[in-house]
Formats: C-alpha cells, sequence, structure tokens
C-alpha cells in the first residue's frame, strides 16, 4: 500500500513540484539579470488570469497542472541566455539537493518520494538542456524548442545586442 500511496504523491504533488522548480529556475534568471518582471505559470497560459500571488519581480500563475512557462520582458542577448539557463541549472540543483537529502533519510516511504523527486528533476534537466525541437504529439510542448536549442541559437546567433 505504501508503494501506492508514494506512486500517487509523486504524480499528483512531484511532477507540478518539479515543473514548478524548473520554471522558478528561469524566473530567479530573467529578474537576476535584467530589471524584467517574471511570470511563472503552472499551467496554461491565459493573458486574462490574475497572479495567485507575487514575491518581488516574480509574479505566479498557478494551477494543478503538469506544464509550466516562464515569460519575462524584453531582455538583451546575456539577459535571455541567463533566464534561459535558470530553468535548467534550477531543475539541476534540486536534483542535487534531493539526492542528499535520500540519502541522509536511507529508508522508507520518504526515502522512495525524495528518491522519485531526484529522478523527476534530472529528467527534466536533461529533457530542457538538450537541445531539441519537441515532438507535436508531447501536448503543451510540441513543436517547442527546448532550453538548450533556444541556448545554442542564441548562442551561435551574431549581433551587436548582446
Amino acid at each position: 500500500m505504501e508503494i501506492i500511496i508514494t506512486i500517487v504523491f509523486l504524480f499528483l504533488i512531484g511532477i507540478p513540484l518539479t515543473v514548478l522548480l524548473h520554471e522558478t529556475g528561469h524566473g530567479l534568471g530573467a529578474i537576476s539579470a535584467s530589471t524584467s518582471n517574471a511570470h511563472i505559470c503552472l499551467g496554461k497560459w491565459n493573458e486574462k488570469r490574475k497572479p495567485s500571488f507575487q514575491s518581488g519581480k516574480l509574479r505566479f500563475y498557478l494551477r494543478w497542472s503538469y506544464v509550466g512557462f516562464c515569460k519575462w520582458e524584453r531582455t538583451n542577448k546575456r539577459q535571455h541566455m541567463t533566464a534561459l539557463l535558470g530553468g535548467p541549472l534550477a531543475s539541476l540543483l534540486a536534483a542535487g539537493l534531493f539526492l542528499v537529502l535520500a540519502q541522509l533519510i536511507s529508508s522508507g516511504g520518504i526515502h522512495t518520494i525524495l528518491t522519485g523527486l531526484l529522478y523527476m528533476n534530472v529528467s527534466i534537466f536533461l529533457m530542457t538542456i538538450i537541445p531539441i525541437t519537441y515532438p507535436s504529439w508531447l501536448s503543451h510542448y510540441g513543436s517547442r524548442e527546448s532550453d538548450g536549442l533556444q541556448l545554442l541559437r542564441l548562442l551561435i546567433k551574431r549581433d551587436a545586442s548582446d
């Protein structure tokens, strides 16, 4: 029974939490490198939606969901790269935190949950840092470019706006 509760918890709480951490990383990257506000959305983006809450320049639009987005205002090339890197970096740091916690708590359901969160954050890190265009069947992310592909395009783009 414990494994069923763990799996349900990971699907209902773990995935949205992992997505939210990743998108918050983008937001922190955006506001740390610029004067931009960051809009962190868990769930489908809707321009008419009011923020659930805000903290400084971070505005959170939260609904239970497996998808998320972060939008920021106009940035130059360096600032855009910092914002893009923030998501995968947050996922990698979260994975490291869950690894340490899972090793400190070495048995029971909490260990299994922490290990699941570790794998989820490693997965989102890899799925976003690898430079690809997501396949069209991948729901809200279909045909969008990964953070890694956007970063690669910015790196090879030559212009005077950096």
